[in-house]
Parts: C-alpha cells; structure tokens; sequence
C-alpha cells in the first residue's frame, strides 16, 4: 500500500481543492467495503483522515462517520467509538455544531450500550435530538435519512419514526424523487418494526407510485440516449428486431409493473 500513497494524497488533494465531502474517495471506499475489502477501505479512510488534518487541521464529518461506521459494523466497538468522539467535537464557522453530529451522537450510544457504560448513552441521545431539533428548519434529508437509520438499528423505531416523519412532512415535495422514495421505504420500515401494518403498507405505496415513476424517467433517458447514437439498421426482410418498437426509431424498454418495488434508488 505504501507506494500508493503519492497517487493517494494527490487524489485526496484534489478533492480537497475542488469540493467538500471527498465524494469520489467515499465511492472507492463503499466499492472495497461491497466486495469485501474492509481492510484496505479502513487504510483509505484512515489516511484521508490524516491527510485532511494536515491540510486544513480537522477530518470531515464524512470520513469520521463512514470510518466508524465500518468499524462498528465488525463489532470493534471501542475503536469505533474514536472517530465518533472526534466528530462531536467539530463546529461549523459560527461556532454551532454540525448537524452530522447528531448521526455520530446516536451511533456513539449504541456503542456505549454494548460495553455496558450505561451511564453515556442518555446524554447522548439527548445531544442527538437537540442538534437534529435546532436544525431541523435546513438539515438535508439524508442525514435525516442516517439519523433514522442509526435508531431502527438501534431499535429505538419511536425515534425513527419521529426523524422520519418530520422529513416527510416538511422536505418530501422539494426532495429529489430518488430522496423521497428512500425516505419513505424507511419510514415504511420503521412503522412495520412498530407494528402499525397499515400505516407501512400506506407509506409503501406511495413510494412505489414514486419508484414507478423514477424508472419511467430511467426508460425515457435511455431512449434519447440510444436515439441519439443515430438511425438503426433495418433489419432485413423477414425479421423482426426486439430492439425496435413499432414505429421502428426507438428501443422497447418494457415499462415496470406499477406497484412493483423499484430496484435501486438510495439518498
């Protein structure tokens, strides 16, 4: 790994330069922990860490939450608990606390939970809720989204569905189709694990009326897209093209069966 660092750091670099978040280096890291390489997904976290400490002297929330996330989902509960600690001490230019902190706040109690220090994880599910609370008027709906994931893993659904709710309530007609369909397959969640069937499957509708709809601009996309490449061969006489609708100029995408779940739409 060692003689990757140079290509390492000049990628971070640019990151740094460009744009927050290091959003190429979040999609390497989610494609090595996918195919199971935790360990060098850790090594590329870790080091982006550093790196963002001595460039401009703190890590980003989104490092230190995906690092103890990995972290915490192998069970390595005390070294987990560093990155979130690190993450509550950050502070936006006014001086107020990063709304992310409120993820890493939740995550940190369960944390605690599992090596019985009791004591820490009150306080620190009231910390989650005050910062979420303040900020709930401009917070993105995807740490809204993290947030409520963080308590159904926990099995604290009430929470969820609180987080969830006031998403849907105040962000659903503004959020992008992908944002809204996620939120509501997870409060959909969170109400089936409280046992409210009815109110879940209401909430699963909806977001297979907006799934269906995402695929429909998916279908159409493609279909400029291959229209685009230029005329198609006609096929010879004789023979029929399943690429080729009936009126001969555009590809046949099947339409998904409305009311089917869609296949892959994340915050």
């Amino acid at each position: 790994m060692e003689k990757d660092h140079g290509g390492l750091r000049q990628r971070l670099e640019a990151d740094l330069a460009g744009r927050a978040g290091h959003r190429g280096t979040a999609v390497l890291i989610s494609m090595l922990w996918e195919t199971d390489q935790p360990k060098t997904a850790e090594e590329l976290l870790v080091r982006s860490r550093l790196l963002q400490i001595e460039m401009v002297g703190h890590a980003d929330a989104e490092t230190l939450l995906n690092l103890g996330l990995l972290r915490k989902r192998q069970q390595r509960w005390e070294e987990a608990g560093e990155p979130y600690c690190e993450m509550l001490l950050l502070r936006d230019r006014e001086g107020r606390e990063l709304p992310q902190s409120a993820i890493a706040a939740v995550h940190l109690a369960a944390i605690y939970g599992k090596i019985r220090q009791w004591g820490k994880v009150q306080p620190l599910l009231q910390q989650a809720d005050r910062v979420w609370i303040q900020q709930r008027e401009t917070i993105d709906p995807k740490i809204l989204a993290d947030l409520a994931i963080g308590h159904l893993e926990a099995r604290r659904y009430k929470d969820a569905r609180r987080i969830l709710k006031h998403a849907l309530d105040t962000r659903l007609p503004e959020a992008p189709p992908a944002a809204a369909y996620a939120l509501l397959r997870l409060y959909a969640t969170a109400l089936r694990k409280s046992s409210m069937k009815a109110e879940a499957r209401e909430a699963e509708i909806r977001a297979e009326a907006i799934g269906f709809a995402v695929d429909q601009v998916l279908i159409a996309r493609r279909t400029v897209a291959v229209a685009e490449l230029g005329p198609q061969k006609k096929p010879s006489r004789g023979t029929t093209s399943s690429r080729t609708t009936s009126s001969g100029d555009s590809p046949h995408v099947p339409p998904r069966t409305p009311g089917a779940p869609a296949n892959d739409h994340s915050l």
